[in-house]
């Protein structure tokens, strides 16, 4: 998360097809957190979801570009 701050850009994730902000995230064990509030719950399947459920997850080109950049190009 901190090459995302350093960049002013947040990571988004789309999970079952609703796009989420990472609020955040372990690199480590390879989780990640997201902030979710009643409505969202209410108007998408994702209140239907426990953990463990299997989702489909698509990731923000954006986010991926950047972490590129900073690995390959910048030494970080």
């Amino acid at each position: 998360m901190k090459e995302f701050r350093e960049t002013g850009h947040v990571p988004n994730v789309a999970v079952e097809g609703v796009s989420l902000t990472i609020a955040a995230a372990d690199v480590s064990a390879g989780t990640f957190d997201v902030a979710l509030i009643p409505t969202t719950l209410e108007v998408t399947t994702l209140g239907g979801l426990r953990p463990g459920s299997r989702v489909n997850l698509e990731t923000d080109i954006m986010a991926r570009t950047i972490v590129h950049y900073l690995r390959n190009f910048t030494g970080r």
